[in-house]
């Protein structure tokens, strides 16, 4: 899971109320590695820094490439992850991401402090599914580049 320090559901010994297998379902996933295989050639994983890597992507990358970026949450980042961010490296994140003449969208949780940063951008509230300690409907926001052309879609302008 993405929950700092949370370990295996079941519990190692698997002597939990759900067991490891509880959520996987052998025919969903073999359709989502089969549709994800379609594209392995236009898919690029890279696990570097955020600022480093989108400084040198600019460059490396063609220019229609579309970089989808998902930072660790501003609010409870230090409680979800084993990395997170300062308030001072999501400024950071904005500053370079904003400046880049390229296609982005970025998620990220809908807190003042985001909608802040990214205020010269244009941002879209987005209901996501949440299923860590209880199931809920939780608001996100995507915030898009200037450049992005996007589809009539269902999700509302921040205000």
């Amino acid at each position: 899971g993405i929950i700092y320090g949370s370990g295996v559901i079941g519990g190692l010994s698997q002597n939990g109320s759900y067991k490891i297998n509880c959520r996987f379902n052998r025919d969903e996933l073999e359709r989502r590695i089969r549709r994800i295989a379609k594209y392995r050639d236009h898919i690029h994983l890279y696990r570097e820094d955020a600022i480093a890597f989108l400084c040198r992507a600019q460059d490396d990358l063609p220019q229609a490439t579309l970089f989808g970026i998902d930072p660790p949450y501003f609010r409870r980042g230090s409680e979800l992850y084993k990395n997170f961010y300062a308030p001072e490296d999501h400024a950071l994140v904005a500053e370079t991401v904003q400046a880049m003449d390229r296609y982005w969208l970025v998620t990220y949780d809908d807190v003042p402090e985001i909608r802040s940063l990214y205020g010269k951008s244009r941002q879209f509230e987005i209901q996501q599914k949440y299923s860590v300690q209880t199931k809920r409907i939780g608001t996100e926001l995507l915030i898009v580049s200037h450049k992005l052309s996007l589809p009539q879609l269902k999700f509302a302008a921040a205000q």
